[in-house]
């Protein structure tokens, strides 16, 4: 399903909206442009439509990447924290 990361740039949390085909438990991983995981989160999404909202408050301004991974599948979108 396709991912989408919003508002850009994010400066306190990020969503992450997707539609998955069913449900399960979704992590979304916060990565920053050396491949370090910096944050992220997991949650029970259900069939159909999901938004997880990650807390990026913390994370320096930059470019990141958010690794969306459900049911053995995984997305990698690039995100901006201002």
């Amino acid at each position: 399903s396709d991912v989408t990361v919003y508002p850009v740039p994010a400066n306190e949390f990020a969503n992450v909206s997707f539609s998955p085909n069913a449900g399960g438990d979704a992590t979304v991983e916060l990565m920053d442009m050396n491949g370090s995981l910096v944050g992220g989160t997991t949650q029970y999404v259900s069939s159909g439509s999901a938004l997880i909202q990650v807390n990026v408050s913390e994370l320096p301004a930059g470019i990141y990447f958010a690794r969306v991974s459900l049911n053995g599948e995984a997305i990698v979108k690039k995100m901006i924290v201002e």
